[in-house]
């Protein structure tokens, strides 16, 4: 961050890890509200609102500014945290899980990374009903799992529609996204 009012680039460390966290009530919000929006969109509008003070203690100006999100280097993944209220109906879960995708170009997200950097969901990781109950689901073999806790094999849920379904129906709240590159074609 460098500031609009006094110049100084902020002394804030930078951070080594790659993800968002974001509410997924504001996910939900924006896709039901704007339609056709893709939700690497969605993350950039929600992620507009993000600001950080100019550090009073180094010299700052105290002064408001926007942050501005830059890679140096592709990561291997990346994460997408959603954060739920816990008391959505099975019509909400459907509607934020519909609002997922499974491939973004984490390009439109940062400054420093070449044009169409693409990641695929590989597995997620939600909350049923129960709070206790925690759900995997991972992309194998060209389909969509449900791992079971007890075995090395799993449920097959299928396609990305029937994740949608699976989660809404089920009230599983994806919770942890995990998106990997997916390789590039140079």
């Amino acid at each position: 961050m460098s500031c609009t009012r006094c110049r100084r680039k902020s002394d804030y460390p930078e951070q080594s890890s790659y993800g968002i966290v974001m509410a997924a009530d504001s996910v939900r919000d924006l896709k039901c509200s704007l339609g056709n929006m893709e939700f690497v969109d969605i993350i950039k509008v929600i992620r507009m609102e993000f600001k950080m003070f100019c550090d009073l203690k180094t010299g700052g100006c105290g002064k408001t500014n926007f942050v501005h999100h830059i890679i140096s280097k592709r990561p291997p993944i990346f994460i997408i945290v959603l954060e739920w209220e816990k008391s959505e109906t099975e019509k909400e879960v459907f509607e934020t899980t519909k609002a997922l995708e499974w491939e973004i170009d984490i390009s439109r997200l940062y400054e420093g990374v070449e044009p169409n950097t693409n990641y695929r969901l590989v597995s997620m990781v939600g909350c049923g009903e129960e709070e206790e109950e925690h759900i995997c689901i991972v992309y194998e073999k060209n389909r969509w799992v449900k791992l079971r806790r007890t075995a090395f094999e799993g449920e097959v849920v299928g396609n990305w529609k029937n994740v949608v379904r699976y989660c809404g129906e089920r009230k599983v709240r994806p919770e942890i996204l995990f998106y990997e590159a997916v390789p590039s074609m140079t």
